[in-house]
């Protein structure tokens, strides 16, 4: 026998090459443990382990590896917990063949076995999807697990990866370069893979083409269906763009009519200033005309003073000849030899009427 140093658990499901994985390991001289036989139901002795917090192994723990216990491949976190160091495999293939390969199991009646065992009536189509189901959730929460933990993990995929990558990881030595062919899907299979879809053989050829049909025209109604869907889009598409063009437009218009409101108002202030210059102006002239009015009788008056300054001048020349002549006679008189001797008389007159008497009529 050959010692692995720890616990070596395969979490993947059923019909993922259990069977194979494990005849391999035993050739190699593993203690392996592989489910599905025996009187002891280990499936309920680690889940009642669990439940009670004990180790999960608790009571067969003898071995190195275990495959194909569906305990082990749902409580994969506990496993981790409760026996550090362990490695841990994900045995998988692709999942439509893993599907085909479960409903040929039992000789095709592994659906009759799940639905006695479930307590439950559904169809292989119905079971097929709750399989793919169960197999996306389960290698998700492995992967998540692992990346967390940072336990020696594997993902092994029997239809793809080699012996010698499980050999490598588990430090093996004189391991097979083949996995043996155990526990296979027969060659009389009542299910397959066929045209993208998994199917039943067992179906007749008139079914099969009365399914095919009924696809076909759902398929045909379904692109019809998305087909008036984008129209549909499209023309909502159209009448959004549209109505976008249409607010758009009316914004513009707002901001014109905004802009002529604006421009209204100007044109009022200005008009009102204009008509205030106008007023202005029409004042300014009437001032103007009146000041011209008054220029007029201003010349025209003084055409007048200067007619009568001019008569005037005329009449003081002749005034000033007047004046002269009457001046000369005055002489002439002043020197006459009569003024001189009335001189005498003139004063007694003037003393008589209290007047003041010059000097040569008081001599």
């Amino acid at each position: 026998m050959q010692a692995l140093g720890c616990k070596l658990f395969f979490i993947g499901f059923n019909k993922c090459g259990t069977t194979s994985l494990h005849r391999w390991l035993v050739d190699a001289g593993i203690r392996s443990f592989h489910g599905g036989g025996g009187e002891i139901d280990h499936h309920a002795v680690i889940l009642a382990n669990v439940a009670r917090g004990r180790p999960a192994l608790d009571g067969f723990d003898q071995y190195d590896a275990y495959l194909d216990v569906r305990a082990v491949q749902e409580q994969f976190r506990a496993l981790d917990r409760d026996y550090p160091g362990s490695k841990f495999v994900l045995n998988t293939r692709n999942v439509d063949r893993w599907i085909v390969s479960r409903l040929n199991h039992l000789d095709g009646g592994y659906v009759s076995f799940m639905n006695l065992y479930y307590g439950v009536d559904l169809s292989w189509s119905e079971w097929a999807a709750i399989w793919r189901r169960e197999f996306a959730e389960h290698e998700a929460a492995v992967d998540q697990h692992f990346k967390l933990s940072g336990s020696p993990f594997l993902r092994f995929d029997i239809e793809a990866d080699t012996p010698s990558d499980l050999a490598a990881f588990l430090c093996l030595q004189g391991a097979a370069d083949d996995l043996p062919r155990e526990n296979t899907t027969p060659t009389s299979q009542r299910f397959g893979f066929t045209g993208g879809r998994i199917v039943s053989l067992a179906e007749t050829s008139e079914a099969v083409l009365q399914r095919d049909a009924a696809i076909a025209e759902r398929e045909t109604a379904q692109a019809q269906r998305d087909a008036a869907l984008a129209e549909r889009d499209r023309a909502l598409a159209e009448r959004d763009a549209a109505i976008a063009e249409r607010d758009g437009l009316a914004a513009e218009r707002i901001i014109v009519l905004a802009h002529r409101e604006g421009l209204m108002q100007e044109t009022s202030a200005r008009a009102a200033v204009y008509a205030r210059l106008a007023a202005e102006l029409d004042r300014l002239i009437a001032d103007r005309d009146e000041i011209i009015a008054d220029r007029g009788r201003i010349i025209a008056h003084g055409e007048r003073l200067a007619a009568e300054v001019k008569a005037l001048a005329i009449e003081r020349g002749k005034l000033e000849l007047e004046l002269g002549h009457v001046a000369a006679d005055l002489r002439a008189i002043h020197r006459s030899r009569s003024w001189r001797f009335t001189a005498p008389l003139r004063g007694l007159v003037r003393r008589l009427g209290g007047a003041p008497v010059s000097e040569s009529e008081a001599s």
